[in-house]
């Protein structure tokens, strides 16, 4: 499965994110589109739109908007 930590995620980006947790435990609690979620927000907060909405619309829609309004609607 694809994750944030395939994406050389920074200690900080890993503690706003997914709270410090290893990969190992991220993956005790997460599924693909858990994962996609985190992988747009991740390329949202480093400002890159392309691989933003990349993962963006691999969310289904539900999942999509509220991962639009949780990151426009802090």
């Amino acid at each position: 499965m694809e994750t944030i930590f395939d994406h050389n995620i920074t200690k900080e980006e890993s503690e706003d994110i997914c709270r410090g947790f290893s990969k190992r435990e991220y993956l005790d609690f997460v599924d693909q589109e858990t994962s996609y979620y985190d992988i747009a927000c991740l390329y949202y907060h480093r400002k890159n739109n392309t691989m933003y909405r990349k993962y963006l619309d691999k969310l289904s829609l539900d999942m999509r908007e509220a991962c639009i309004r949780t990151l426009t609607h802090p």
